[in-house]
C-alpha cells in the first residue's frame, strides 16, 4: 500500500468515526415541547415506616421542564416542581404532608415514555400542625422510580413504589412518634397534569 493510499485510508476512517460519534450525539440530545408552569391532580398513596403509615388521599403539584433541550444520555433534573399532598391522616389524626420541591431525572426514553427518577430531599416534611410552623415534624428523603407519559389530552407522572425511603427529624425538629424514623416503604402513585398545554419530553 503506497503512503497516499494509506493516508486517504486514513482519512475516510476518521471521517467515518466522526460520522458515528455524530449520530451517537444527535441521538442522545433530549427535548421539550414547553417549558410553561403546568399543574397536576394526584391519586392517593401510603408511606409507612414499620407499622405506621401515613395515608394521603391526593395532592397538587406544580413545575416545569427546566429547558427545550439537554445534550447527554440522561437529563438530570429535567423537571423540577412542588407538592402538597391532601387528606393526610395516621389513624383518625389529621397530617399536613408537602415537598417544596422536588426534581424528575429522565434517564430513558421508549415509545412516548420517559423513565428515570425522582428525588426528594430535606424539603419534603410532614407533619400534625403546620410543617412551616413550630411543631414536631419529619423530613422525608429518596429516589423512587418514575415514569413520565407525554401527553394525549394529559401527561402522567407515575411515581413507582419502593421500600427505600428514609423518614427522620426535620432540622431543628422531632419526628412525630406515630409515623417515627426509620427506613420507609412508599406505595405507587400517580399525577396527571390539569394545565392546558402539558409539556412533552422525549430523544429523537
Amino acid at each position: 500500500m503506497s503512503k497516499i493510499t494509506r493516508i486517504v485510508t486514513l482519512v475516510v476512517g476518521l471521517m467515518s468515526l466522526f460520522a458515528a460519534m455524530s449520530g451517537v450525539a444527535s441521538a442522545s440530545t433530549w427535548s421539550a415541547s414547553s417549558t410553561a408552569a403546568f399543574t397536576a391532580t394526584g391519586t392517593s398513596g401510603t408511606l409507612s415506616v414499620g407499622s405506621n403509615t401515613l395515608a394521603c388521599s391526593g395532592g397538587n403539584a406544580t413545575g416545569a421542564v427546566t429547558a427545550l433541550s439537554n445534550a447527554g444520555p440522561t437529563w438530570l433534573s429535567a423537571a423540577n416542581g412542588g407538592v402538597s399532598f391532601t387528606g393526610c391522616r395516621i389513624g383518625g389524626t389529621p397530617w399536613h404532608a408537602y415537598c417544596s420541591s422536588y426534581s424528575l431525572n429522565a434517564l430513558s426514553f421508549t415509545g412516548g415514555v420517559t423513565t428515570g427518577d425522582i428525588t426528594l430531599n430535606t424539603a419534603c416534611l410532614a407533619g400534625v400542625g403546620a410543617v412551616n410552623g413550630t411543631g414536631d415534624v419529619c423530613s422525608i428523603t429518596g429516589r423512587p422510580g418514575a415514569t413520565y407519559t407525554n401527553p394525549g389530552t394529559q401527561g402522567v407522572l407515575g411515581v413507582r413504589a419502593t421500600a427505600s425511603m428514609a423518614v427522620g427529624n426535620a432540622p431543628g425538629r422531632t419526628c412525630p412518634p406515630a409515623l417515627g424514623t426509620g427506613t420507609a416503604t412508599l406505595s405507587a402513585f400517580s399525577f396527571s397534569t390539569t394545565s392546558a398545554s402539558p409539556p412533552s419530553i422525549r430523544q429523537p
